[in-house]
């Protein structure tokens, strides 16, 4: 399902587009992730889960100027959105995903099994140790933001790789995860294209009168931010991480963790 990495670049450039933004806000739905309880605070939601990342933020020094600027760039694209329109995300969780695994409904269902946990963590061990010698190198994979992505219940940045092997190694990852029958059997399974980004946050209260044209226009222009700045994340580790809503993900030290660089 993940793209050749010349379709990836070509979609990617795409969906930092005006016409792109014109066409995808039409579109925007509350996201089921937040809710507004009965004394109008806006909450997480439980939404748990296990998912395959860089390491977040506030354990990732090596990308702290990275993260800065990218929450440098939220802050001034949700300084002119409608009041409410966006729920902003802790910046301590932002992070690239490697592959999502399984959320919600499917991971309640199939953790009534007291050793699923385990098995998701051993397997994912094993695929490791296996797909490793293809994907190390003397340093690690590193991704470029390109601009504000508009999904249907969110905003984010997007990232384009440096270099066509950052790419492979990385999409090699997935399919090493996606396309094994074991994993299958736990639950997990592709259910979306490879969009390389950064969660900045979900949509909350959709004004029927959102100026949607107008909208288009603000984060067409907040994107030449990124267009003047290089904002790369060097990534030289992928985590498997727990969360139990959208706003942190958690481990343990013993949990996989595949090592994109040599020792």
């Amino acid at each position: 399902m993940d793209d050749s990495y010349q379709a990836y670049l070509e979609r990617l450039s795409k969906m930092v587009q005006p016409d792109s933004y014109h066409s995808t806000l039409q579109y925007l739905c509350k996201s089921p992730k937040f809710a507004r309880t009965a004394d109008g605070v806006v909450r997480a939601v439980a939404f748990p889960g296990y998912t395959l990342i860089s390491p977040t933020s506030e354990d990732d020094t090596v990308n702290a100027s990275a993260y800065d600027a990218i929450q440098a760039a939220s802050d001034a694209l949700a300084s002119q959105l409608p009041e409410g329109l966006l729920i902003g995300l802790p910046p301590t969780s932002y992070h690239m995903t490697i592959a999502d695994l399984i959320w919600d409904s499917a991971y309640r269902d199939l953790s009534f099994d007291p050793a699923y946990d385990a098995k998701l963590r051993d397997r994912l061990t094993t695929l490791f140790t296996d797909v490793k010698p293809q994907v190390i190198g003397p340093t690690g994979v590193s991704w470029q933001v390109l601009g504000f992505v508009v999904m249907p219940r969110a905003i984010g940045v997007c990232l384009i790789p440096t270099d066509e092997a950052s790419y492979r190694r990385t999409v090699r990852v997935r399919r090493s995860i996606y396309q094994d029958s074991a994993m299958m059997g736990l639950g997990i399974d592709q259910q979306y294209h490879f969009t390389a980004h950064v969660t900045l946050g979900y949509f909350g209260d959709i004004s029927a009168n959102l100026d949607r044209a107008a909208l288009a226009k603000t984060l067409s222009k907040a994107n030449q931010y990124f267009a003047q700045n290089d904002v790369i994340l060097s990534l030289d580790r992928a985590e498997l991480r727990r969360f139990e809503d959208m706003t942190a993900y958690t481990r343990e030290p013993e949990w996989p963790v595949l090592n994109w660089v040599a020792s």
